[in-house]
């Protein structure tokens, strides 16, 4: 089965969903929404976590030691 969308790893899309509802948080917060600001904020955190359940073990291990 090929995968749907252009991201490779399960880590990469949940990094880039957790970068772009930073982005609209912002937005949000910017145009007085704090209930939406609020739900995006939870998204962003949702999506950190996950990116971190997604990486192969040790990869963050080996992203600090470079």
């Amino acid at each position: 089965m090929e995968k749907a969308g252009p991201w490779a790893t399960g880590t990469q899309t949940a990094r880039y969903i957790e970068r772009i509802s930073k982005e609209l948080k912002g937005l949000a917060n910017d145009s007085e929404l704090a209930f939406l600001g609020y739900l995006l904020g939870m998204v962003q955190e949702e999506a950190a976590t996950a990116a971190i359940g997604t990486e192969p073990k040790g990869a963050r291990k080996r992203a600090r030691t470079g």
